[in-house]
């Protein structure tokens, strides 16, 4: 009977397993529900700086948004697939396999979480690749919302004539102010595609920073699932002690019961003797009534035959019931071992689970500093939009001036000569973005510009890739040298409808933008100023020489690029008219995927030392090998499994060959390659393999 409600017992504890996998079950749920959450937080980081006024996209770019997460709709579902379980209803409780529910895990646990760490993976660079696009599209809008906002006052027809060659096709309406109605006026751009501004890739790289950080926080996150396994596991052993506690009790209640069933039996045992003795007595004594004596001696005979009988039966009873004691003292006793193996597993657990509590301390306050960055951006866009209001009042100023100096001109042309006419047509005019013209060389303009006038300013279409790090680094170097100002000048193309691009100093200009952020928060706080005490006479006027185009178009500014880029040329990829654009786009994206996983391989300077390598010459040198015909690979993914496919094959060459390993220059820059499992740089022979 024990040991039935000793099997009963067991059977309840199967459900708290299954409750346990069935939490298990719903802790991924939600960890996957946390995921798809920080992807659209990550198509929001550039989203929340955008102002309050802004709407809804068009039809157009909200069908296309609506369209890209499919793919990632589609990861989190295999994710979710792969990661449920539901115990068998029909399982025995009694089997191995239930059993070992009890003091164990799944093994396949481990499995399960590398699965769902390429799965997020998948997630999370799908969800990269629409956050960027989403921002791409976002600061267009933002652009042509400002145009609208800027064109608002003027006359319909001059308006219209200003968006259209700004690129808007379809116009919005002469008082419309909202994002939705500036979004309207950019559908239908110039086939070729648009650059941003210095400000907008720098606003383009801290989204792209801000997706790594979130990539990352994604895969500490799946600890989350370990630490309900802990709990678990804890509720478990709780359970298995209360159990243990209840089969003590009931053992030593069955002894009590037997052990005073033993004792009355006994009682009964010696009152049987003390009657046996009295009979032989009276027997002894009576010599009368032998018959009825005997009658009488054979019923006790057959009464104490009767009695010891019982007796064996009651004996037999409770040896029974001692081997059923001793197997329950025995299954108790294996219990208690598996409880130590259990307690010995849950204090390793316990051990990894505090180890995993530091590594997410460490987590949590470097997401306090990235917190602390995006509040320092938020007020730096609310500067931004202080001086979009401000410059919105100067350009209005400036149109009433232009006004007023358009009529006082009418009149003065109805009361001067012809040869007046022509020395007041000869007169320079003020330009509305680049100020007073310093010199008019003829084929081109010497003007001063602040340097938060020439962030404004977009990259023309067919320069380099401008690179954000490298804009930094150049700013740290300039910070120890203010005193020199900037020397050479930026050049800038003036198209034919009065559209500025720049051509040559994209990075020296994000290098000033920089200096400027860095100049105008250390005055916010009051702190010393040190190399950038003198700095803002220099950011007011910065040298800049402007090539208008005459009638060569695009042509044009193609010939001042590359006249400009002779004293240092530009890679042969980047040079116009060589490379296409699809496969300079395949390269380019191939090399920074490589850049994120060996971002410490990286130099920003072009004469780099092995085993390091530079973004624009590892292209360059792609490009020129002709890999890709030669590979036949059509997608910038092919690319990089070719180049890991080929590091790894390297690295084997160099690990298994000490005889490479000595071609190396110094035994430092061997042991940073072998150490970071990267050895694209210590050789070039790979590109032609």
């Amino acid at each position: 009977m024990l040991a039935a409600r000793l099997r009963n017992e067991k059977k309840d504890l199967v459900p708290v397993t299954e409750e346990k996998e069935d939490e298990d079950s719903d802790a991924t749920d939600g960890e996957e529900s946390e995921t798809a959450t920080a992807s659209e937080k990550d198509e929001d980081i550039v989203g929340d700086a955008n102002d309050s006024e802004q709407e809804t996209p068009s039809k157009t770019e909200a069908t296309e948004t609506e369209a890209k997460p499919t793919e990632a709709e589609g990861a989190i579902q295999d994710l979710g697939d792969g990661d449920t379980a539901d115990p068998s209803p029909d399982a025995d409780p009694e089997s191995p396999t239930s059993a070992s529910t009890i003091s164990s895990t799944t093994p396949n646990s481990e499995k399960d979480d590398d699965d769902r760490g390429i799965k997020l993976e998948i997630v999370a660079e799908v969800a990269a690749n629409i956050a960027k696009e989403v921002a791409v599209d976002l600061l267009s809008f933002i652009r042509f919302g400002a145009a609208n906002i800027l064109t608002s006052s003027l006359p319909e027809t001059q308006r219209q004539e200003l968006l259209q060659r700004m690129g808007a096709r379809t116009l919005p309406p002469a008082g419309g102010n909202t994002a939705k109605d500036a979004g309207a006026a950019q559908t239908g751009t110039e086939p070729e595609e648009k650059r941003a501004s210095i400000r907008e890739e720098i606003a383009l790289a801290r989204a792209e920073e801000a997706q790594t950080n979130e990539k990352r926080w994604r895969k500490e996150k799946e600890d989350i699932v370990r630490q309900m396994e802990v709990a678990a596991n804890a509720r478990v052993e709780d359970e298995l002690k209360i159990q243990q506690m209840r089969l003590e009790e009931e053992r030593e209640e069955a002894l009590k019961e037997k052990e005073t069933e033993l004792e009355s039996e006994r009682k009964r045992f010696l009152l049987l003797e003390e009657e046996r003795e009295k009979n032989s007595l009276a027997k002894e004594s009576s010599d009368d009534g032998n018959a009825e004596v005997s009658d009488l001696f054979v019923a006790k005979t057959e009464e104490e035959e009767e009695q010891n009988r019982q007796l064996e039966e009651l004996m037999k009873k409770r040896k029974k019931q001692q081997i059923a004691l001793e197997s329950i003292e025995e299954e108790l006793r294996a219990s208690v071992a598996n409880e130590a193996e259990e307690r010995d597993r849950l204090n390793s657990l316990l051990e990894k689970r505090k180890e995993q509590q530091s590594e997410l301390t460490a987590v949590e306050a470097n997401l306090r500093v990235q917190v602390a960055a995006t509040e320092a951006e938020k007020a730096q866009y609310a500067q931004l939009l202080a001086e979009l209001d401000a410059l919105k009042e100067k350009e209005q100023r400036v149109q009433q001036e232009i006004q007023t100096e358009q009529e006082l001109s009418e009149e003065e042309a109805t009361a001067a000569d012809t040869d007046s006419d022509k020395e007041g047509g000869e007169e320079d005019q003020e330009h509305p973005i680049l100020g007073p013209v310093i010199a008019d060389l003829g084929y081109k303009r010497i003007h001063f510009v602040s340097a938060g006038r020439l962030g404004n300013i977009p990259v023309w279409n067919r320069n380099r890739i401008y690179r954000n790090n490298r804009a930094k680094a150049m700013a740290v170097e300039k910070a120890k040298s203010m005193e020199l100002g900037f020397p050479g000048a930026i050049c800038l193309h003036e198209s034919a409808g009065g559209k500025l691009s720049i051509v040559d100093g994209q990075h020296r200009v994000g290098m000033m933008t920089a200096l400027k952020t860095a100049f105008n928060k250390k005055v916010e706080k009051g702190e010393d100023l040190g190399g950038l005490k003198h700095a803002e006479k220099v950011f007011e006027k910065v040298l800049v020489e402007v090539y208008p185009e005459k009638a060569e178009g695009d042509k044009f500014a193609e010939k001042v690029f590359l006249e400009i880029n002779k004293a240092e040329p530009v890679k042969l990829i980047d040079m116009p008219g060589v490379a296409s654009v699809a496969d300079r786009k395949i390269i380019t994206e191939a090399v920074a995927i490589l850049y994120e996983n060996y971002p410490t391989m990286f130099s920003p300077s072009q004469r780099c030392r092995i085993p390091n390598v530079n973004v624009d010459n590892l292209r360059s040198a792609i490009f020129g090998s002709n890999i890709l015909k030669r590979h036949q690979l059509k997608t910038s993914k092919k690319l990089v499994e070719w180049l890991l496919e080929t590091n790894t094959a390297l690295g084997l060459e160099y690990e298994n060959s000490k005889e490479k390993q000595k071609l190396v220059s110094s035994k430092k820059q061997w042991d940073k390659a072998s150490a970071n499992s990267f050895y694209l740089g210590l050789e070039g022979s790979w590109l032609y393999k």
